[in-house]
């Protein structure tokens, strides 16, 4: 006896356990829970066995929660001892020997521990682990609801063995495509090369291109692979051709003709030279254009110059438009001069960087810079061209990009390069492309497409196509650039896809694929652990009531009853009578428990308080209350 006194945890060995297993339960799924928010969910395998964290989580609240019932348990199976050993004389909280099997039940099922709740009205220590008991039933949903996972996207490291072009946005680094160009020297001159200026055309798919630029409105492909349905690629830079285009009417002078009644239009510059189609005619203000060319088209020869103005780009071609678009209409009557429209725009070579994705399986690439900066100061003129040969040995006059942006993304500047006969062999095949007429057909009054810029002869279909195609086009600054950008971006895709740089890993794509992370939702884990710390309360309290009360830590042991001494009182009321009706008869009884070393166990019956008499002055008015 003073040995449990003096120490209260004494009788509580399994309840201790219990409580630290649910301690160490309780930090592990916290630990396990915090390092696993808002990481890749893994799988851990265990003998062929794949765990998962869900798993593991349910197991461990599953330990949890036996181990914090073990320990209510316990706690609530001392409860009827305490109770019943507690002295009162209220009423309302009269211990009743009934309540011996009430109490003793509520650690057995949570309609027992119901049942203890509506006895004590939550005015005993007891009610908290009957509280628990109930409400651990919805443990294990709150503990299922802690996690969730989340799909985000997670990177996939690329590697130069596993980098094909396949998998890299196709690029061009040099222009070099001259073959029909090259002819080799006389059996006296082995290793000659020359260039025969009159026949520069560039090989068949490259002219084919050009008339792809020209004559179609579908954006050029351009295709990379994903190896997943997600991916970025960094800017990837390629060499090509870029245009620009700019309103030049206010270099247009006309000069009227008397005698025919027509005005003849030219571009004149400042520095007095003359671009472009001239001799546009057209009728004076109003009246009709009789067979008469309203609209012209040419191409100029490039010789390595920057001719744009201020741009210093390196033109490939210069294309100039003037005269009445479609736009227009088809009445002559109704132009005047500001129907008139005049055009430049130049071809130059240069590098575009472009960005692209994969999102979701669906491929989207766009430029989104390009630079045009050249050094023109190694290539020969092109006379000297004509008749300069040069041994293959030699250095080859081509010109490089220079001070190009970082953000170009492109490395080895030098590297970008575009060799000075190709260039030529390009001018010349859209100077002798890009050229054209239109005039009124007298008879019919429809527009007559005349190209004679091929072979000066009538046109035939494609010729008449590719003129129509710019004077549809010329309705305004805007639709005129659209024009020279789609034959820009048509042929560098064709350069990506014929004239390819082999894979770098500088341009190797950020590749995702979509994987689970967990999500700890932290806001549902209060509810276990709030049960564990009422839990841990209630033992506590228990622990510590019980070393302050008459009994010992018995708990659930009922063998101590059968050495009670029970108040005669209650056993005449039993009169050898064991039958079903005993709770009936004796179960509200109010009791007291008393324990002594010496006396030993005892159930002793509590008369309430008895009512004090009344006074004189309440017998007198109780009297005056029955007379009337």
């Amino acid at each position: 006896m003073a040995f449990a006194r003096v120490y209260p945890f004494r009788g509580w060995t399994k309840e201790i356990v219990a409580a630290a297993v649910s301690m160490l339960a309780t930090i592990t799924i916290i630990a396990v829970l915090k390092n696993a928010d808002q990481q890749q969910q893994r799988p851990w395998v265990i003998a062929n066995t794949q765990l998962t964290l869900n798993t593991v989580i349910a197991i461990i609240s599953t330990v949890l929660r036996t181990s914090l019932l073990m320990m209510v348990a316990g706690a609530l199976s001392q409860s009827p001892w305490n109770w019943l050993a507690r002295k009162t004389t209220s009423k309302k909280s009269a211990r009743q020997l009934r309540d011996l099997d009430t109490f003793g039940e509520s650690a057995s099922s949570s309609w027992a521990s119901l049942k203890l709740l509506y006895r004590t009205r939550f005015r005993h220590l007891a009610a908290l682990g009957a509280l628990v008991t109930i409400l651990s039933l919805a443990f294990d949903a709150f503990a299922q609801q802690v996690l969730t996972g989340e799909a985000r996207p997670v990177q996939v490291l690329q590697t130069a063995a596993n980098l094909s072009a396949e998998y890299v946005i196709p690029r061009s680094t040099s222009y070099v495509n001259m073959l029909s160009v090259l002819r080799e020297g006389s059996a006296a001159q082995p290793g000659i090369i020359r260039l025969d200026i009159e026949y520069p055309n560039p090989p068949g798919d490259a002219i084919a291109a050009i008339l792809s630029g020209i004559l179609g409105t579908s954006k050029p492909s351009v295709e990379a692979v994903c190896s997943t349905t997600n991916c970025t690629w960094p800017i990837s830079p390629t060499s090509g051709l870029c245009s620009v285009c700019d309103d030049v009417r206010d270099k247009m002078t006309s000069k009227h003709n008397t005698t025919w009644g027509f005005n003849t239009y030219t571009l004149l510059f400042d520095d007095g030279s003359s671009h472009g189609p001239n001799n546009i005619s057209m009728s004076a203000p109003a009246g009709s254009a009789d067979g008469e060319v309203f609209f012209a088209l040419a191409s100029t020869v490039s010789n390595g110059t920057a001719r744009n103005f201020t741009r210093g780009q390196q033109n490939i071609t210069t294309v100039w438009t003037l005269g009445v678009p479609a736009s227009a209409g088809k009445d002559p009557s109704s132009w005047t001069e500001s129907s008139i429209v005049a055009y430049r725009c130049d071809l130059y070579f240069c590098l575009q960087g472009y960005n692209a994705t994969s999102t979701n399986g669906r491929f989207n690439i766009q430029p989104v810079q390009s630079w045009g900066q050249m050094d023109v100061s190694v290539p020969p003129e092109e006379a000297d061209i004509v008749t300069t040969s040069w041994s293959p040995d030699s250095p080859q006059p081509v010109w490089t990009f220079v001070d190009v942006p970082a953000s170009m993304n492109v490395g080895n500047a030098s590297a970008y390069t575009m060799d000075f006969i190709s260039r030529l062999s390009l001018s010349h095949t859209f100077s002798s492309t890009v050229v054209g007429t239109v005039n009124e057909d007298a008879d019919s009054g429809s527009p007559l497409f005349d190209q004679s810029g091929f072979s000066g002869s009538a046109p035939n279909a494609l010729e008449a196509a590719i003129v129509e195609m710019f004077w549809l086009s010329a309705n305004s600054t805007e639709t005129m650039s659209a024009k020279m950008n789609h034959i820009a971006q048509t042929f560098t895709a064709y350069m990506q896809n014929e004239l390819t740089a082999p894979p770098d890993m500088r341009y190797a794509p950020a590749t995702y694929s979509e994987a689970t992370f967990v999500v700890v939702r932290w806001p549902w884990l209060a509810y276990p652990l709030g049960l564990v710390l009422i839990g841990y309360l209630f033992f506590a309290a228990t622990v510590y009531q019980t070393h302050r009360g008459a009994v010992l830590p018995w708990e659930g042991q009922r063998l101590h009853l059968l050495f009670a001494d029970v108040d005669n009182e209650i056993r005449n009321s039993v009169a050898g009578s064991l039958d079903q009706t005993l709770k009936e008869r004796v179960g509200k009884m109010q009791v007291h428990l008393e324990y002594d070393k010496q006396d030993g166990l005892a159930f002793k019956r509590v008369q309430e308080r008895p009512h004090p008499p009344p006074n004189d002055r309440d017998s007198k008015l109780l009297a005056d209350i029955n007379d009337e």
